[in-house]
């Protein structure tokens, strides 16, 4: 045992380095094995299978991979409720990746969003905002001619004021 150990522990060393012979010897098997069609051909079929059989669980109103999914994002959740470091982590990681990506794709973005508006006319325009914003623009006119006529009201007694004082 002492000796299959030790000799484990070498060849774990020379592949470490990849200039050794051990390391050399095992990239031309690997690349062999991926140069062979015969060993590409049993990978897809295997992938095939395998996605067959994930398809046709998920299919099944009892489904083991669907029960042990919502296992672990309920675990996960509840991991992310309880655990204040685990949180804060995975703020600052959805932070940084929000900011990667709309350095990323931003300007698409914008010129996505451009031409979608430049393929409207203005009555469909006018129609989108009105759905959209219609009852706030009506409570900003309501609020505008409320503050108007409290201004007016004010102004008006400021100045009957100035002029019964005169």
């Amino acid at each position: 045992r002492l000796h299959i150990e030790a000799a484990a522990q070498e060849l774990m060393l020379q592949l470490a380095d990849h200039d050794s012979l051990a390391s050399q010897r095992l990239n031309d098997t690997k690349n062999a094995l991926l140069d062979s069609p015969q060993v590409l051909n049993f990978i897809s079929g295997a992938v095939v299978i395998l996605c067959d059989a994930i398809k046709d669980d998920l299919q099944k109103p009892d489904s083991g991979i669907a029960e042990n999914l919502r296992v672990a994002i309920q675990q996960v959740g509840e991991n992310i409720v309880s655990n204040t470091a685990v949180r804060e982590l995975l703020n600052q990681r959805l932070s940084s990746l929000a900011v990667e990506l709309s350095d990323q794709y931003s300007e698409k973005v914008i010129r996505f969003i451009s031409e979608r508006i430049h393929e409207w006319d203005s009555t469909e325009m006018i129609d989108k905002i009105e759905n959209e914003v219609g009852g706030d623009l009506h409570m900003i006119r309501v609020n505008g001619v409320v503050v108007g006529a409290c201004i007016g009201l004010v102004l008006g007694i400021i100045r009957a004021v100035v002029e019964h004082l005169i």
